[in-house]
């Protein structure tokens, strides 16, 4: 069974009140059992400061993590700070690593350094938390492809790199045991007693603004054709892309994608990048043939109730030991002049005792479903996704 204490400070540039603050929190909430791992995530300038580092050395067991832009915590809420959720257990094991040379070569770098599962634990493993960076060049499956090839047909759980200011990415970093990577993939195994339960919260049907057409080419993240039209005529005949490019504005607009297909269990959010050079649109997940294409909208009171229901769904469950909530960095912008209030709604909802965790996140991957007969892992944009233990 797993333990865990959601902590944070506010120190950015003093490593030693940085760590006060840490290890005065983690005494006075939780005694740590055999086996002890923590997901942190915090502001850039946290692990420019050296106070990341310092943290991993002096607490030494295995922490992972990413930037991120917004975050809640039981006893905290703000835009600027570092959170950590440790978890700790007697019979769940755990381990942290990260890809090496994932710029060079994607599917290489996930097996360079992997482990041989069987000498990291007796146990079997059960999910993986995994943090990408946040990159033009690889749609948020791939590292769901790569993770299943590695560990099989475990759920997989997690957030792509993302800073305060959205859409950049010369300070989204990745963490792993205090170094940090604009490149590079980390991830947190967990092997034995532990039963991961996921909520998945999108764009409500009734926010869908205009239809697009039905894909009819694409190759992987990349739409050839729309009701067999080049992707980017289609996109610019409706006003939303010119001289090859998509129009300002246009990157922040969730596309929903309905996949023509029994086999997948829900409607996608997916963002668009660019255009290639034949005229196909690059978006950050995959894209399914024969899928219908919408344009939707995320409104201020749709992610509220959405969050709203998610966190009350939460609160019915039994045994609840963790809540770790990510919700896509796009949604906060949708909340205009209140950007935290998605995060506020969910921690005033969920019941107070649950160690809580919640960011806004660059991509977001969660299963669809992840029950003992099957496991559906996804990638989704523009979405609220939960890991409750």
């Amino acid at each position: 069974m797993i333990k865990s204490v959601s902590l944070y400070t506010l120190e950015v540039y003093d490593c030693e009140k940085a760590l006060e603050d840490i290890q005065n929190q983690l005494k006075e909430k939780l005694v740590l059992q055999k086996n002890t791992a923590g997901i942190l995530h915090c502001g850039y300038d946290f692990i420019e400061s050296g106070v990341v580092s310092h943290l991993c050395r002096v607490l030494d067991f295995p922490i992972v993590g990413t930037t991120v832009t917004g975050q809640a915590v039981n006893g905290a809420a703000n835009s600027f700070m570092l959170t950590m959720l440790v978890l700790t257990s007697d019979d769940v094991e755990f381990f942290a690593g990260h890809s090496v040379g994932h710029k060079e070569d994607f599917f290489g770098a996930m097996e360079r350094n992997f482990p041989s599962l069987d000498t990291v634990s007796s146990l079997p493993l059960k999910m993986a938390f995994v943090f990408p960076p946040l990159t033009e060049s690889n749609g948020g499956d791939n590292y769901i492809d790569s993770f299943e090839r590695l560990c099989g047909s475990i759920p997989i759980f997690g957030t792509m790199a993302v800073e305060e200011a959205i859409m950049t990415y010369t300070q989204t970093e990745t963490i792993c045991n205090g170094e940090s990577f604009s490149e590079e993939v980390t991830y947190l195994l967990a092997f034995g007693n532990i039963n991961p339960r996921f909520f998945v919260t999108n764009v409500p049907k009734k926010s869908n603004l205009l239809k697009v057409g039905t894909i009819t080419r694409s190759e992987g993240n990349v739409v050839c054709e729309i009701d067999g039209l080049p992707a980017v005529d289609v996109f610019e005949r409706m006003g939303l892309a010119e001289n090859n490019s998509f129009v300002e504005g246009v990157e922040f607009l969730p596309f929903i994608l309905s996949p023509n297909d029994q086999s997948r269990g829900c409607r996608f959010a997916r963002g668009v990048v660019d255009f290639t050079e034949n005229g196909g649109a690059v978006c950050r997940g995959t894209m399914y043939e024969n899928a219908g294409l919408e344009i939707g909208s995320n409104f201020f009171e749709d992610i509220l109730t959405g969050a709203e229901m998610t966190a009350k769904r939460i609160n019915e469950l039994p045994d609840v030991q963790a809540v770790l909530a990510y919700s896509c960095a796009v949604r906060r912008i949708a909340l205009l002049g209140d950007p935290g209030a998605e995060l506020d709604m969910i921690r005033n909802t969920i019941n107070s005792d649950f160690p809580f965790m919640a960011c806004y996140s660059g991509g977001e991957i969660c299963p669809e479903c992840a029950d003992e007969s099957e496991v559906q892992n996804s990638f989704h944009n523009f979405s609220l996704i939960v890991c409750v233990l």
